[in-house]
């Protein structure tokens, strides 16, 4: 193990690794090239290889370790779909909070922002949209964190149970709606932070 490599085995190195997969995830909606319409096909092209090369490593990754929170199994896959939600909708509350005090930046205005997310997030991730939508209205770290994390290695046998296109064969069960309360609880927003006082609306949503 090289120093610069976060110990993925660990909680605190899964979590780094989490947060650089979110940001490569994202990718072209955090680069101002987009919004200025010279994003380059090529960028296009390794923006998308470098998405896929973490998810193929997460799904292996998965198929020798296995995640609890509080002992309970979650799937690892939803866990890092659902740290993306909480990572998109921050940087969209953080965009808010912000785009009006703060020189304007050429073709990124705060709307088109929030629009291109919610573009991504419908085509991207059409099952969790509303996930989004509720997590946008919630004041919570847009890094996701927990300090009871456990990470252990599968015994003979031990598969996810949630699988896409095979059978369901696993002797533990992980448990998606478990991780959804863990994930996604907190307070919800001072709306107030948030209104326009010109339009007299909430503008983290489209007038």
């Amino acid at each position: 193990m090289q120093p610069h490599t976060p110990n993925i085995s660990s909680p605190e190195g899964f979590l780094d690794v989490i947060a650089v997969g979110t940001l490569l995830q994202m990718g072209y909606l955090l680069n101002r090239k987009y919004y200025k319409n010279n994003f380059t096909q090529e960028e296009a092209n390794e923006d998308a290889a470098s998405r896929l090369a973490f998810l193929k490593f997460i799904a292996k990754f998965g198929d020798v370790y296995r995640i609890s929170i509080q002992g309970t199994p979650v799937p690892i896959m939803a866990l890092v779909d659902y740290a993306l939600v909480i990572f998109a909708a921050g940087v969209v509350r953080l965009k808010a909070r912000v785009h009006k005090g703060v020189p304007k930046v050429e073709g990124c205005s705060f709307v088109r922002f929030r629009e291109a997310v919610e573009s991504f997030m419908e085509e991207q991730f059409a099952g969790m949209t509303d996930y989004y939508q509720t997590v946008l209205r919630k004041d919570i770290p847009f890094l996701w964190t927990h300090s009871d994390i456990q990470i252990a290695p599968r015994h003979c046998g031990d598969t996810p149970e949630i699988t896409i296109g095979l059978r369901k064969t696993a002797k533990t069960r992980e448990d998606a709606a478990f991780l959804r309360s863990v994930m996604f609880d907190g307070p919800d927003v001072d709306e107030d932070e948030y209104l326009d006082s010109a339009e007299g609306a909430f503008y983290l949503f489209p007038l």
